[in-house]
């Protein structure tokens, strides 16, 4: 494949490898060596702006009248230091929040940890990505061991090469072993275990279930059983043994399976479970092939979403959206009442975490008045979905965000100064319209020609949706707590 911008000539190839050697393969190579090696250097450089990046945070949050605090105090004001400086650097260059949150981990850790680590990489031998691997995978040691283990897995080899990728490997698992690091590796890993789902955009999807080992094997174990029984029974002879493992699984949780007896003929169904999906009325009568989402999940194809919809239990909500804006302008449903429509509004209006970049879903956000309350009346031109850390970073004053009740544009300001805009979720991505980049303008008092989309409430096997919040306190979201996608 062509460069897309344009192509070095071999001499500038030549020039640039530092290299007179006539192969054009061997001035390709030097190059790519070259620049690698200048990446790491320069991502050791970066190092020190992190830490000065993080004290600004810090220095922030100190008052000098403020009493002592309690362990539980420091540790959340630890945590949201570390957060706001994360937060900043995502809004500011779209990396990702664990690359960000490693990153930030290996500036601020024990220099005599990361000392190899960090020369290493100065040195241009190793890449980033292997540096915070390594300061991963050596976390449960004592920071000198940690430091030694480093020293033995990135040594030369006995011809003086640098250790291949699979070699580093080898060594760590054998320095790891020998220092009785495995069993601690394993602890830790237990104690994060989860269950996380995955939504691909061709409507089928994964789930990654953890835990400890033997629990794990004797499951899969069960599946495999169930699944070969079905198979030797003669029932769906349509599915391969891999199908049927999938729909056991997926249906011992769905709906909780007795397995005594079971008859497995309703094996795949749709499930009794709550399943929102946001659709363009177009789609949903057959009349075009757009696509739906699954709020939180993804997007999925107009015939998954339809099947949704049609499955038994489904309770249908009706969206009017402005066709101009792809804006929010009115949700009917008679079942809410007053309190319940205005948070229902406010989710179906934002769909996500109004933060910059933040894609969480408004459901398991906090309902942030903009202006505090009681100054800040309680409406929908006062009120925006906020993951809590962004929440956090508000309160405690390192952001600030300003509501603009016209467009209901919000506009941040981070610590370091920097401006970001969030708008309301555009419904043009549903319907499949044209969508422009100018702010979503609410036209007050003007009667949108209608476009429909309809909406979950809960209960059902599925259907159409924005997620209803149940009467009461609005859904809260702990930073620790985030949902599983």
């Amino acid at each position: 494949m062509e460069a897309p911008v344009s192509t070095l000539a071999a001499t500038e190839v030549v020039a640039l490898a530092g290299t007179t050697e006539a192969s054009p393969a061997a001035a390709a190579l030097a190059v790519i060596e070259v620049v690698e090696r200048m990446k790491s250097h320069l991502d050791a450089l970066v190092l020190p702006a992190w830490r000065m990046l993080h004290a600004a945070y810090v220095e922030a949050l100190e008052s000098p009248d403020r009493p002592p605090m309690t362990a539980r105090e420091r540790e959340r004001e630890t945590s949201v230091a570390r957060s706001g400086a994360v937060d900043e650097v995502m809004a500011a260059t779209g990396l990702g929040e664990s690359e960000c949150r490693r990153r930030l981990g290996l500036a601020l850790a024990d220099p005599v940890r990361v000392d190899s680590l960090v020369r290493l990489l100065a040195a241009g031998e190793l890449a980033l990505w292997q540096v915070l691997g390594l300061h991963d995978d050596t976390a449960d040691l004592d920071p000198t061991a940690a430091d030694e283990v480093v020293q033995v897995v990135s040594a030369p080899t006995r011809a003086g090469d640098r250790p291949s990728a699979q070699l580093r490997r080898r060594r760590l698992r054998r320095e790891l072993a020998r220092r009785g690091a495995q069993s601690a590796c394993g602890s830790r890993r237990l104690a994060a275990r989860d269950a996380r789902a995955e939504l691909e955009p061709d409507g089928t999807g994964r789930l990654w279930i953890t835990g400890e080992g033997g629990r794990v094997v004797a499951a899969i174990e069960r599946v495999d059983r169930l699944a070969r029984g079905i198979r030797a029974s003669g029932q769906h002879p349509d599915r391969t043994l891999a199908q049927l493992r999938s729909d056991v699984a997926l249906d011992l949780i769905l709906h909780t399976t007795s397995v005594e007896g079971a008859e497995w003929s309703r094996l795949g169904d749709l499930p009794p479970a709550q399943v929102q999906v946001v659709i363009g009325i177009d789609v949903l009568s057959g009349a075009s092939d757009g696509v739906a989402e699954i709020p939180g999940h993804g997007w999925v194809p107009a015939d998954v979403a339809r099947d949704l919809a049609h499955a038994p239990g489904s309770v249908w909500q009706r969206l009017v959206i402005d066709p101009a804006t792809g804006a929010l302008v009115e949700l009917s449903s008679t079942r809410y009442t007053p309190p319940a429509r205005l948070r229902a509004h406010v989710v179906a209006r934002d769909r996500v975490c109004r933060a910059p970049g933040c894609v969480v879903p408004a459901t398991t956000c906090d309902l942030d008045h903009d202006i505090p309350w009681p100054m800040g009346v309680t409406s929908a031109d006062n009120l925006t979905a906020k993951h809590r850390r962004h929440h956090q970073l508000k309160t405690v004053g390192l952001w600030s965000s300003r509501h603009d009740p016209t467009t209901d544009a919000l506009t941040w300001t981070t610590l370091a100064g920097r401006a970001y805009r969030t708008d309301p979720f555009d419904y043009r991505e549903v319907l499949d319209a044209d969508l422009d980049d100018g702010p979503l303008v609410r036209r007050r008092g003007a009667v949108p020609a209608e476009r429909h989309l309809g909406a979950t409430a809960n209960g059902g096997a599925g259907g159409i949706g924005i997620p209803h919040l149940a009467g009461g306190e609005p859904v809260r979201n702990d930073a620790s707590d985030p949902p599983p996608f």
